[in-house]
């Protein structure tokens, strides 16, 4: 492989600036993750407050591969006030460059240092930016700077979601699917007008992209709610051998205020065209609780949804291409919360419901095939996250334990197989929902000894896949400055995910 060589690079900035009598110039780094062929990936935030007379330069410094990076750019208020090609193969140490403005400053000066990432950049790149030097008339000054090692680049980043895109505030509840004909498919709640869950006027939609998550179409519906208390969410998908694809959700009442004449509903949809169209939902709630529940022992629940993101489908063994969705119920509200599998052994036309597999004081879980035909559940907690296991396909379960070294706030994420020695989990490394990680195990399931963030601020549900090329997808919710949820594509290399 060839060596990375890393440059840097110091750009001197003149503006000529009015300014009051004291005067100060701080600045702030962007340490999210970064993808190959992004433009405008902002690097650092300059604000000069005060300025006494005039501000004669900035020095900054670039620390980079020129193979990474072939623009960067100084950028005032959506205006390019100085932008500097990088070559390829080379970039000269210390190169002095000169802006000047006239705008004059009565207050505060705020401007941008921005990038463009080439699209065969390093995959674990490291692009860090500085101010290094601010020179004023009479005066200079070093600033301090922030903590934060700089954007790291991936294979792929993409925002497919910010709060206000498509005419609504509020987006949740990721779900990722890599399809065998090549598509790339995500499904997500679309909460309109407020976060809450259901009852709230959510609908289902999708997207899909047919280059590796580069490019993605416009999104569509799944599921369109029809107003209050009659709204769809918490989707989760598989893709059968044949190539149907299926997608689970619930609707109508809220989980805790759901009753046998006013139920909170669960349903599924199907695509025969690799979610290019849907039908429309199809309602199974009565098969899995109430009196006439397919598993008599459900007779006793008044609620269940299913658990978003990843379903299951069995590839070897006796059970061989039975779906399977883990479900919660409850019988007297938290934490009476129960965890069953749902399952269907023709095609999703009819369902089951498996014996007790954790409860009460279970929540949303996920579930993965090992090799020897067993099914693994992981459960969401607070805590050391609780896991169990089947011997039968899904239909019984034993004896619950717990994972000591993925002890973590309780949260939704997801578990996948990526290869014949590998299992995938991912979930908040943290007992607050932040540090989004993938957690490796090499024994089945029995530890995780391994793990890597891949969202290192605010941060919840995620969902992941294996892509055909074996890379990893994966769909996050971020939400970095506490103020709204986004959802991001990022894929990565398992070397990347491994490495230190």
């Amino acid at each position: 492989m060839a060596a990375t060589i890393t440059v840097a690079a110091i750009f001197l900035i003149s503006l000529d600036l009015h300014a009051s009598p004291w005067y100060s110039l701080y600045f702030s780094r962007d340490t999210t993750f970064t993808g190959r062929g992004n433009l405008d990936e902002k690097l650092l935030d300059i604000n000069v407050v005060g300025c006494a007379n005039y501000i004669k330069r900035i020095v900054f410094s670039l620390d980079a591969c020129p193979r990474d990076v072939s623009e960067v750019r100084l950028v005032q208020d959506g205006t390019t006030l100085r932008k500097w090609h990088i070559r390829k193969w080379g970039l000269r140490s210390h190169r002095t460059l000169s802006v000047r403005l006239g705008t004059k400053v009565n207050d505060t000066l705020t401007m941008s240092l921005v990038m463009d990432v080439r699209k065969d950049a390093t995959e674990g790149g490291l692009v860090r930016a500085d101010v290094e030097k601010a020179c004023f008339r009479g005066y200079s000054m070093i600033p301090e700077k922030p903590s934060g090692k700089g954007r790291e680049i991936l294979l792929a980043r993409k925002c497919l979601f910010r709060p206000g895109d498509y005419g609504s505030k509020y987006w949740r509840i990721p779900a990722i699917r890599q399809l065998q004909d090549g598509t790339l498919l995500v499904v997500n709640d679309r909460r309109n007008n407020s976060e809450k869950d259901l009852p709230s006027e959510i609908d289902v939609v999708t997207r899909f992209s047919t280059d590796g998550g580069y490019t993605w179409t416009e999104p569509a519906y799944i599921a369109r709610n029809k107003g209050y208390m009659f709204g769809y969410g918490d989707p989760s998908l598989v893709e059968l051998e044949d190539g149907t694809v299926i997608c689970n959700f619930c609707g109508g009442e809220a989980f805790y205020r759901s009753t046998l004449d006013n139920p909170q509903r669960s349903y599924y949809a199907v695509s025969k065209d690799h979610g290019r169209t849907w039908t429309d939902p199809i309602e199974v709630t009565s098969r899995i609780w109430g009196p006439d529940a397919a598993n008599p022992f459900c007779n006793r629940y008044h609620s269940s949804f299913f658990s978003s993101g990843n379903s299951l489908i069995l590839t070897h063994g006796e059970h061989k291409g039975r779906i399977l969705t883990a479900n919660v119920t409850t019988y007297d509200g938290w934490p009476e919360l129960c965890n069953h599998a749902v399952y269907s052994d023709d095609g999703g036309k009819t369902w089951e419901v498996s014996g007790l597999a954790f409860g009460p004081g279970g929540d949303e879980a996920k579930m993965v095939q090992l090799k020897d035909g067993r099914v693994l559940m992981s459960i969401r907690q607070s805590g050391e996250r609780a896991y169990v296991i089947s011997e039968d396909g899904g239909e019984t379960w034993g004896e619950p334990s717990t994972w000591p070294e993925m002890c973590v706030t309780a949260c939704n994420g997801d578990l996948i197989r990526y290869n014949d020695e590998i299992l995938l989990h991912t979930v908040p490394n943290s007992m607050k929902r932040e540090n989004v990680s993938v957690f490796l195990s090499f024994d089945e399931g029995r530890t995780w000894p391994e793990r890597k963030t891949i969202c290192a601020h605010g941060s919840q549900y995620s969902s992941i896949t294996v892509m055909p090329d074996g890379t990893i997808g994966a769909y996050i919710e971020e939400n970095p400055d506490r103020n709204g949820t986004q959802l991001w594509f990022e894929r990565f290399s398992l070397e990347w995910l491994r490495s230190r």
